[in-house]
């Protein structure tokens, strides 16, 4: 089967499967969902940015956690909305129409006595303030689900960018081939979706980080020849970054120092400015605000404590390090939601080898590389951005002497560079029959894996699966064979979610995703055996 048509079903696999798990999936139990409406509910309704300090959560956030049931939450700042009504608890109620009454009413913002923690630059929420506007008097189901696939259409765009990136300016004869391993990264790692096909601004980091990639290939890659412009426009999509997430610092960092190394200081005298001035003006005033550059709230409150040396000097202990570089990693892979309920460790083990193995393959290989080379660009951003999150993991190790709270799930704003990445690696793993037939067991246990999750999740949101306490690991209260009460789950749902859109959706992607995730198996292995052959016959 040729690469085209792998790229296109897993393409259109990636797109039905996001907008699959975005029907199904309940208010606020995607990551930090309730924050982000109610910054764009305010800045919609009020026409102010809203400013740490000063803004408060919304009256209508805080009325659906009083009345309806959303993530299983014990943490600052949504310890304060809990509203007591776990999913189980909520389907055991005599009667529910007049929590439904909440869902119903037209939206408008009041604000509580609760504050809001804005942090974040304003262009995710000034870009997603007219959805909501034109959607307010509708249902509360209806108007997310529109949010959220908006949101979702962002993501798409920055993967479509990625993938599309390699096959117009990869030079390499394989570049299809490249390009068909990097459309399934997605399914390779499915936190991609619990990520991403939510209310959230990586979803728009998503799309400029597709652009970005795209201007650096066709800049660096070496299949044509770049002109001034295409430094201005690579320029102009990470001061837009830098204005969307402090993510693009890294990232910005990282493409500056990889240019700088080739030689080409004539693009930079023109990406930098393009950039700098469209993102630094934010930080500054941050900066001014706050004390802190980038006006986060773990940094502030770590200034006021003395400070990340002081902090690590009375918290810093290996475990807490160990654990929380771990999280990262696992978290990259996992696909969870916001009640963080989850199986064992040891089943997400097999997710973990999959997704990490060809990228330490990339990274042997990458030592025989000259630092100018093409290939080390993608290394130089993804290796930047991890340092971001490993920094943020001393950070929160210094501030309780856990450093466990740090997602890995950020990574896929790079799915650009990580799918890259991840291909090369690929390539030279299949070589050998161990790395053919690893790759085709795993992703096989993964796509498995993806399916069974996906289906106890929603099994919790129907209140037939349950998360105990501080345990993160699912609970049957009524054995494992509420699972198989799918009339239930399927009307438990209903009132929270849009099941009967969402879930042909979401596993006919995932099966779509196997299709191509077989065909791909089936691709590799051809070229694994005729690389073989031709390093024994030489």
């Amino acid at each position: 089967m040729k690469a085209p048509y792998i790229i296109a079903i897993l393409t259109l696999a990636v797109l039905v499967t996001g907008f699959g798990w975005l029907a199904t999936l309940p208010i606020g139990e995607g990551f930090d969902e309730l924050l982000y409406f109610s910054y764009i509910q305010e800045l919609a309704d009020t026409k102010r940015l809203p400013t740490s300090g000063t803004s408060f959560m919304s009256g209508d956030v805080l009325a659906y956690r009083e009345r309806l049931p959303t993530a299983y939450l014990s943490t600052p700042p949504y310890e304060d909305l809990e509203g007591g009504i776990t999913y189980r608890r909520f389907f055991t109620l005599p009667s529910t129409h007049k929590a439904i009454e909440v869902l119903t009413k037209p939206r408008n913002y009041t604000p509580s006595k609760i504050l809001n923690t804005p942090q974040h630059p304003p262009i995710y929420y000034a870009a997603m303030a007219p959805i909501y506007s034109v959607s307010k008097h509708w249902n509360w189901k209806t108007q997310m689900a529109l949010m959220r696939a908006v949101s979702w259409m962002f993501a798409f765009g920055g993967y479509v960018l990625g993938v599309g990136a390699i096959l117009r300016f990869w030079p390499e004869e394989n570049s299809t081939t490249v390009a068909a391993i990097s459309a399934a990264w997605p399914f390779i790692a499915p936190m991609y979706f619990s990520e991403m096909a939510r209310l959230g601004s990586d979803s728009l980091c998503l799309l400029i980080m597709g652009g970005a990639w795209w201007m650096l290939l066709k800049i660096a890659g070496g299949k044509v020849v770049p002109k001034a412009r295409d430094y201005a426009i690579l320029g102009a999509f990470l001061g837009i970054g830098l204005l969307t997430k402090a993510f693009f610092m890294p990232i910005t960092v990282a493409i500056a120092i990889f240019l700088f190394l080739r030689g080409e200081k004539k693009g930079l005298a023109i990406l930098l400015p393009f950039s700098l001035l469209l993102g630094v003006p934010w930080y500054l005033y941050k900066e001014i605000a706050t004390g802190v550059l980038t006006g986060g709230q773990e940094q502030i409150q770590l200034a006021q404590q003395g400070g990340l040396a002081a902090g690590l000097a009375k918290n810093f202990n290996i475990y807490g390090l160990v654990r929380g570089l771990s999280a990262v990693v696992a978290s990259t892979a996992w696909a969870g939601t916001f009640s963080l309920a989850r199986f064992q460790e040891i089943f997400l083990a097999p997710l973990v080898a999959l997704m990490t193995v060809p990228i330490m393959a990339y990274g042997v290989r990458l030592m025989r590389a000259r630092l100018s080379d093409f290939v080390w660009a993608p290394a130089a951003i993804v290796l930047m951005f991890a340092a971001g999150l490993a920094h943020h993991v001393l950070v929160a190790l210094a501030l309780t002497g856990l450093g466990n709270n740090t997602p890995g799930w950020y990574l896929h704003i790079l799915t650009g560079p990580l799918g890259f990445i991840y291909a090369l690696g690929l390539l030279w793993l299949i070589k050998s029959g161990i790395g053919r037939w690893g790759f085709i067991v795993l992703a096989s246990y993964t796509s498995g894996y993806l399916a069974i999750v996906s289906w106890v999740q929603l099994a919790m949101y129907a209140g037939c699966v349950t998360k105990q306490g501080a345990i993160r690991y699912y609970a049957f209260p009524e054995g494992s064979s509420s699972l198989l009460d799918a009339g239930r789950i399927v009307h438990n749902l209903s009132v929270i979610a849009q099941p009967y859109i969402g879930i042909p959706l979401l596993f006919g992607g995932i099966a779509l995703g196997v299709v191509g995730l077989a065909m791909l198996s089936s691709q590799l292995m051809v070229l694994g055996k005729a690389a073989e052959s031709g390093a024994n016959n030489g």
